[in-house]
């Protein structure tokens, strides 16, 4: 399965996943190798130079006993909706849609990740399932200019944001929208909802953009936020109404908050 998945995929969508050469990371890479690994069951399309792809190569997985309980909490509350916000190359993604009876939608910013996602959606024949949105959540919605890391060996596509950061970060320009205002979510009511946020301290107008989603629903939330962040973030989410539920791995930066009761 895997081996004729990896010729397709690689015919078909090598020109949207292609990011240049990579280094020989493990035994029997080449360059420019994209190759096809299994986490969690699911077939992903990575690449060795990249942060999570490494992860996903070298432990079979990423984040996964997080993944795992964020799974098993959304199914305990019955959440039929489910947006990721920071897709990336789908590790929250695929497994939720995998599920059944969730609606998922994906919104991804950086044109790389979100070309290997489309890739990876492919390969679990999950493309007609999942929506993926080409954008960032923000405040309020138009353009933004936003940072993706170019570093030509080991880079993190997972750490692209709104901040200026290292040299070998580049500029692009992206398409941002309030959740409220986003046609897929604007009317969302009385509806059970998990939510993943992850995108490097862009927490807060994700947040504001979307009080009326949050408000009229119930939500099961799960936020990575830095230290320097956590405060300000938890303060904003408890007046939102919704409760700190704890950290599924102690040794991540990620939190749950949730205005259900259940």
């Amino acid at each position: 399965m895997f081996n004729t998945a990896y010729r397709l995929v690689r015919k078909v969508m090598w020109n949207l996943c292609h990011r240049g050469a990579a280094d020989d990371l493990l035994p029997g890479a080449t360059e420019n190798s994209t190759i096809i690994h299994s986490s969690m069951g699911d077939p992903f399309l990575v690449d060795q130079r990249n942060h999570i792809d490494r992860g996903l190569l070298k432990r079979g997985g990423y984040e996964t006993a997080t993944v795992e309980k964020f799974l098993a909490r959304t199914r305990d509350l019955g959440c039929t909706l489910f947006l990721d916000i920071g897709a990336n190359i789908g590790i929250y993604t695929l497994p939720l849609a995998k599920r059944g009876g969730v609606t998922v939608i994906a919104f991804e910013p950086d044109p790389r990740n979100a070309n290997q996602l489309a890739a990876n959606l492919f390969l679990n024949d999950l493309s007609d399932t999942v929506s993926v949105e080409r954008l960032a959540l923000a405040a309020e919605s138009g353009e933004a200019t936003f940072h993706v890391d170019r570093h030509p060996e080991q880079m993190n596509t997972g750490s692209g944001g709104f901040t200026a950061a290292e040299e070998h970060f580049k500029p692009i320009t992206v398409s941002v929208a309030s959740g409220d205002s986003h046609p897929r979510l604007r009317s969302l009511k009385e509806k059970t909802i998990a939510i993943k946020i992850d995108v490097e301290g862009h927490e807060e107008a994700v947040l504001n953009g979307m009080k009326n989603v949050l408000a009229n629903n119930r939500i099961f939330l799960q936020v990575e936020i830095f230290d320097d962040r956590f405060e300000t973030v938890s303060a904003q989410l408890e007046a939102m109404g919704l409760r700190p539920m704890g950290k599924p791995d102690a040794r991540k930066k990620n939190y749950w908050f949730s205005n259900v009761t259940k």
